[in-house]
């Protein structure tokens, strides 16, 4: 992943995003928990606007922001406190926008809903996915 990012000109993100790194502010957001599972999914992402941390709420099911507002704007009452990068949200649209448009995002859902319905691994192998995909999210 960093190779890719680094070949797309972000060459400070690992030591921006790695180990304790990846819960600076710029990468923090409190999120109502619902809304939060369609960002981790790349249901739901932000697109910059011509004001600054005003972002477009967008998604691949318009049935999932029809509760929220078209336009959100990152504000803080303390200036020492950094709002969320826009940097980080335009890669994390790039890639909900590329995970839908690829087919790669059905992929994703998939793997959460196999995640959900097993409760154990299958003894021929065909649940190595669901289980890399649980390791991996328990470990990031």
């Amino acid at each position: 992943m960093w190779a890719i990012m680094m070949r797309f000109g972000y060459h400070s993100l690992p030591d921006e995003l790695n180990g304790p790194n990846i819960h600076r502010l710029e990468n923090v957001m409190t999120l109502e928990p619902s809304f939060r599972a369609c960002f981790n999914n790349l249901h739901v992402w932000f697109v910059e606007t011509d004001e600054v941390n005003r972002y477009k709420l967008e998604s691949r099911y318009r049935i999932l922001i029809k509760e929220y507002p078209e336009y959100v704007k990152f504000t803080s009452t303390n200036k020492n406190l950094l709002l969320p990068s826009p940097t980080y949200l335009r890669i994390h649209a790039a890639c909900a926008k590329v995970a839908h448009l690829s087919g790669a995002g059905e992929y994703i859902d998939k793997l959460y809903q196999d995640l959900e319905d097993s409760k154990v691994l299958n003894p021929n192998g065909s649940s190595s996915e669901t289980l890399e995909h649980a390791l991996f999210q328990k470990l990031h």
